[in-house]
């Protein structure tokens, strides 16, 4: 699974877990709903100062959305 799918799926748990809606946290952040599920579907590659956003609003570590994603990722691989 590529990366951007496994920490969107993290997200979007530690989403839920918080109690928020995917339209509630579009808001906040200022973007349409559409835009935001991208993210979390992995569609879209989201930024390091999005995530660490999103952790402070979700109280939880930037490492759970990492939670899954393969260290040993080759590098040469396209």
């Amino acid at each position: 699974m590529e990366i951007a799918k496994i920490v969107g799926a993290n997200i979007k748990s530690a989403r839920k877990r918080a109690g928020y809606k995917q339209v509630q946290v579009a808001k906040i952040l200022d973007m349409d709903q559409r835009q935001y599920s991208r993210y979390e579907t992995g569609k879209f590659e989201i930024s390091y100062y999005l995530m660490a956003f999103l952790s402070k609003l979700y109280d939880v570590s930037i490492d759970e959305f990492f939670e899954g994603v393969d260290v040993n990722v080759d590098i040469n691989k396209k």
